[in-house]
């Protein structure tokens, strides 16, 4: 069986151009590279999103949240992304924030 790559994806894939694997790139390399990458021009439109900062026991982690809707109180999808806690970042993640609070009608922060 051959499978076909969505025709979107295919025309997102090719406009990477040829790259070399990440463990022969360095992490360095990879963050800038996936920190570069354009948005795609429809992401959903968001109501807001504001930035906010955390205080815990291992220090501040910064938060972004994605309203689709100003209606409040509204359900609030909480996303840990992956990455190895060495990739990603809220510029990285920001299409698929935008999608899950598009798609769940609620807050989504990540």
């Amino acid at each position: 069986m051959q499978y076909r790559l969505d025709p979107d994806a295919a025309a997102r894939v090719a406009a990477f151009g040829t790259v070399a694997p990440m463990r022969e790139r360095g992490l360095a390399e990879v963050r800038r590279t996936l920190e570069s990458a354009p948005h795609p021009d429809d992401m959903p439109h968001m109501a807001d999103i504001e930035d906010r900062v955390i205080s815990g026991p291992g220090g501040s982690v910064p938060i972004r949240i994605y309203r689709p809707t100003r209606v409040n109180p509204c359900p609030v999808l909480v996303y840990f992304h992956g990455g190895g806690m060495v990739l990603g970042s809220n510029h990285s993640f920001e299409p698929l924030a935008r999608t899950l609070a598009a798609v769940s009608a609620g807050a989504c922060a990540r």
